[in-house]
């Protein structure tokens, strides 16, 4: 193997490495004479040739199979949808082995001194019980990796495997305990990232997108999932949103792969057991839309714009998180109506307000790592200052006490019709409403992808368990505020401020 010695892999190599019987018939399927020629020949296949040279599956790859696998390889991000049970993980296994054979035949080594591959899952289980048994399997079959004794190329370990003394690791991680610090990684696998129990799913992704292209400029991040849709609004779904962002776009000249294809596709055939009037089954296997529309807020009918705010607020945290209005309030044509979503530590403080069918919203986040809350003495200074503007003022009843004992005020919670009739009132006026644009974009399109309304009991709800909808519940409050369907009196349920 004279012309692989220099190989940061095969220097430790000799001919006693090797499977005598494996590379007789290696040697004799190629048809050629050396060991070099050998892998000359192995190294120059394209990833397609090398599956079916390599006779690892006992099926033939369907022509979508193949197309999907080809596309994986070709670009930098593929975004891949398929129903459950097409092939995925099999796919991304292979993508897996012709990559590391390729590195490990690349004689100029790749700038590094150790190179990593990951498959992330979302848990520990689901990653040792998928992705690494199969990939585990197809490496015994392989015509390529069992050409070498055992233990002379690859070691297996619990959660990872090590080629040609460590140059090159495969990692099986998980999102609950792993993280990608540490690693050059040169192809990465998000596997099955609309898991309801991924943890962070998108600040995954975008992790590994910026430990990947920071090191290799032809490394590649591959997303595989079945959609889930864990609400009625498909954005909810992590690798549907991504898709949707994804399809059809250039993000800073990457090649970019995106695919949405059921499971016949994928396939050929059906799954054992399907019925096309399951709305689960026409979810999992076909990556439909199985959901009634009228139980989501449209996010796509939000009308953003870049407007001047009526409050310009400086925010600055001392021994609490504070903030002050820094210029003088002027007063818009028109009625202005104001709520008020107050906040502990763990969540935000956010001021919205409603003038002119425009929402204008505020987010204070208290310092979670200092424990540092929100100023009252900031805020009751701020209400004193938008009371001569605000045809109303509302405020829901978490930790009001002290505006109920200063102001004597009424303090009660939205009761479920209250918190319907206010969503309902955002969603009913929506063609008209226009909502400023800032910082808060994203947080807010986040957590109205997560309501789910039930309109048979007249009541919606939040499905993030991990986060608050504090944004969203201040523009349904204010714009039922604005829109006259509550009444701020002594008999109402929400806090009415007289100043």
């Amino acid at each position: 193997m004279s012309k692989y010695t220099n190989s940061m892999i095969f220097n430790n190599l000799n001919k006693k490495s090797l499977n005598p019987y494996i590379l007789k018939y290696n040697m004799d399927k190629l048809n050629v004479d050396t060991i070099d020629e050998l892998l000359d020949k192995i190294k120059e296949m394209s990833i397609l040739e090398f599956i079916k040279f390599e006779e690892v599956f006992e099926f033939n790859l369907t022509e979508t199979q193949k197309e999907v696998l080809s596309n994986i390889y070709e670009n930098d991000i593929s975004i891949v949808l398929c129903g459950k049970g097409s092939g995925k993980t099999s796919l991304t296994c292979s993508l897996f082995r012709y990559m590391i054979m390729q590195d490990l035949l690349n004689t100029e080594g790749l700038g590094h001194d150790r190179i990593d591959y990951v498959n992330m899952c979302s848990n520990a289980s689901s990653a040792r019980d998928t992705f690494y048994k199969e990939f585990c399997n197809q490496l015994e079959k392989s015509l390529f990796f069992k050409m070498f004794k055992k233990d002379t190329l690859c070691k297996i370990y619990r959660n990872e495997i090590h080629f040609g003394s460590k140059y090159l690791v495969l990692h099986t991680l998980n999102s609950i305990q792993s993280s990608f610090e540490g690693k050059n990684i040169r192809c990465g696998v998000i596997d099955e990232i609309s898991d309801e129990h991924f943890k962070n799913a998108r600040s995954v992704f975008e992790d590994l997108c910026g430990s990947v292209y920071t090191r290799f400029n032809d490394g590649k991040v591959i997303v595989i999932t079945w959609t889930r849709f864990r609400t009625a609004n498909p954005m909810s779904d992590v690798g549907y949103a991504l898709y949707t962002e994804y399809n059809k776009s250039k993000k800073n000249d990457l090649k970019i792969y995106t695919t949405l294809k059921s499971h016949y596709e994928m396939r050929g055939k059906q799954p054992k057991g399907y019925d096309k009037d399951n709305p689960q089954h026409r979810k999992m296997y076909n990556c439909e839309m199985a959901s009634d529309k009228n139980s989501i807020i449209d996010v796509s009918k939000i009308n953003f714009i870049e407007f001047p705010k009526l409050l310009d607020l400086k925010i600055y945290n001392d021994n609490e998180v504070k903030f002050e209005v820094k210029n003088k309030i002027k007063k818009p044509d028109g009625k202005v109506y104001c709520h008020i979503d107050t906040s502990l530590v763990r969540d935000r403080t956010v001021i919205a307000l409603y003038y002119n069918n425009i929402i204008e919203i505020h987010v204070i986040k208290p310092d979670k790592k200092n424990s540092l809350e929100v100023s009252y003495d900031s805020l009751e200074k701020l209400l004193i200052k938008l009371r001569p503007i605000c045809e109303k003022i509302s405020m829901d009843s978490f930790n009001s006490a002290l505006f109920k004992q200063r102001y004597k005020v009424v303090v009660k919670s939205f009761n479920q019709l209250q918190q319907y009739r206010a969503l309902m009132s955002f969603k009913n006026n929506l063609h008209r409403i226009k909502i400023i644009s800032d910082n808060n974009k994203d947080d807010l399109l986040d957590e109205l992808s997560y309501i789910y309304i039930n309109n048979s009991s007249n009541k919606w709800e939040y499905l993030n368990k991990s986060k608050s909808s504090d944004i969203a519940d201040a523009i349904f409050y204010v714009s039922m505020l604005a829109n006259d369907t509550i009444n701020i009196d002594k008999n109402n349920s929400v806090v009415g401020f007289n100043l």
